[in-house]
């Protein structure tokens, strides 16, 4: 588990995974845009706060909070 959400401890393991040609989608953390931007990847946030949840139809975080929710039942 990581005890920081910051860039120096995101990058590095993103940057083994993501293929250049990914779109990371997040919920708009700046972090993630900076993280985005440092390894060339195209970022689309959600404004979660502001209610939008999905972008033009298709980039949305729902799967990925979905499984968290699981996880975290699980381990439980």
């Amino acid at each position: 588990m990581m005890d920081a959400i910051d860039k120096k401890a995101i990058e590095p393991p993103l940057r083994t995974v993501l293929e250049k040609d990914v779109i990371f989608c997040s919920d708009g953390a700046a972090v993630h845009r900076s993280v985005a931007c440092s390894l060339g990847i195209t970022y689309r946030p959600v404004n979660l706060a502001a209610g939008v949840r999905v972008i033009a139809g298709v980039y949305h975080t729902q799967n990925v909070n979905a499984y968290h929710s699981r996880l975290k039942q699980w381990m439980k």
